[in-house]
This record gives C-alpha cells, structure tokens and sequence, in this order.
C-alpha cells in the first residue's frame, strides 16, 4: 500500500485518510499473527515431551541455573506474550478508525507501530 499522506507539518504529526489506516493495521496484524502462529509451533517442536516441559517449568519458575534451552524458551515466552499484547491492542485500536473519509492526525511513533 502506498502511503496517501493527506498533510504533514514540520514533521510533528501526519495526517491520514481512516480506511489507509486500518488497512495498515489489517496488514500489521496478519504480520504478527503469522510471527506469534510460527513461534508456537517453534517452541512445540522444541519440546517434544511432557517431562522436559516440567522440568523446564521449574527452571524457569526457581529462576535457578538456567541452560541454554531455558533461557530459549523464557525469550519465546516472553515474545509471545509480547505478540499476543500487540495483537490485542492493535485490534483494539483499529476498530477506532472509521472506514470513511474521515482524516485522523497521528505522531510519527504511531505511524510506526501501526505499520504505515
């Protein structure tokens, strides 16, 4: 999608059409859903039986002498709830904007998150 900036000023903020906006966070959502499905189906495959998954849990939970293969799986942990946040607010947020002609004014660090 090729961006319809409506009007920019001294860089502070731009101004975009509201359906621009949701469908770049239509596009931004089905990226990180892809990215969270395929970590799932990582870590799955990383930890292919029950015991290992206990043992693991308890390294993670005492936070004692933590290997390789659990710091692995804390960093997954940690980025899949990162995901799972991202994609729940993202929703959240492009239910906001009107499909209409309606224009909406956005910082740059929005645009960016919103993947515009």
């Amino acid at each position: 999608m090729k961006p319809t900036v409506v009007d920019t000023r001294d860089n502070d903020y731009i101004v975009f059409k509201g359906e621009y906006i949701r469908g770049a966070i239509r596009n931004k959502l089905n990226g990180l859903q892809t990215a969270y499905d395929a970590l799932l189906i990582r870590m799955n495959n990383e930890l292919p039986s029950k015991e290992e998954g206990i043992l693991l849990m308890v390294a993670l939970k005492d936070n004692v002498a933590l290997n390789e293969r659990a710091m692995f799986f804390a960093a997954c942990i940690e980025r899949a709830s990162y995901l799972q946040r991202e994609i729940r607010e993202l929703s959240t947020i492009g239910n906001t904007f009107s499909d209409a002609t309606v224009v909406y004014k956005l910082t740059l660090d929005q645009t960016v998150r919103y993947g515009l």
